[in-house]
């Protein structure tokens, strides 16, 4: 079964001024949601049972009031580092701290749930590498490890270039799977129901809208 103490999770992130840009059109909404995407990724790892720390790899913290919220949640600063480069800066220091079972979770799923990500380290427990393929089968939303060099390939095409390196495809739920890189994924997302941080952001922006 799997404990508590079991995995470390890196979260990756992007300055706010860098992140979601693909979310221009939606103007002053684009940063909101794309801090309200991690705050939901990180109030779910929170709640699960197999994590035992979180390291949010980046270079600038998330709001410090907020972040409080969270007990294992902490923030590593990567400076200007690149996706892959400060995943492995993170997994190094997770191995300094002997840390074994390391995964990374994108910082862009509002819908996933403490459960879904407790069912993905569990089934990944039975393999040396692991990673989750996004909704759309190119991208990679969640890579682990049991012990070996977490080897990140984040970016166009990471899922075949992960399937490649020896990675197994951990077959999940939708939730797990839905990252928001554009407005029609916003709205795929409030379908299968996104997390308290961005509904609180789209009904502000929804009420906003009614004034206007």
């Amino acid at each position: 079964m799997v404990q508590r103490s079991d995995w470390c999770v890196i979260v990756p992130v992007r300055a706010v001024s860098t992140a979601k840009t693909r979310l221009h059109d939606l103007g002053p909404l684009r940063p909101s949601l794309a801090e309200s995407f991690l705050f939901d990724v990180l109030d779910a790892l929170a709640q699960t049972e197999s994590v035992s720390t979180v390291m949010i790899a980046g270079p600038t913290p998330p709001d410090a009031g907020v972040a409080r919220d969270w007990v294992r949640v902490e923030w590593l600063d990567t400076g200007a580092a690149g996706l892959n480069e400060a995943i492995a800066a993170a997994e190094s220091a997770a191995r300094t701290r002997g840390h074994v079972r390391i995964a990374v979770v994108v910082s862009d799923l509002p819908c996933i749930r403490a459960d879904d990500l407790d069912a993905v380290l569990l089934a990944a427990c039975a393999h040396p590498r692991a990673f989750v393929s996004d909704h759309d089968g190119t991208g990679t939303t969640i890579l682990m490890t049991t012990g070996s060099a977490l080897a990140p390939e984040f970016g166009a095409a990471s899922a075949a270039r992960h399937r490649r390196s020896g990675a197994i495809d951990i077959d999940t739920t939708i939730r797990v799977r839905l990252d928001v890189d554009t407005p029609n994924d916003v709205a795929l997302a409030m379908v299968y129901g996104v997390g308290r941080f961005t509904t609180r952001v789209l009904a502000a922006q929804h009420a906003n809208n009614d004034r206007g």
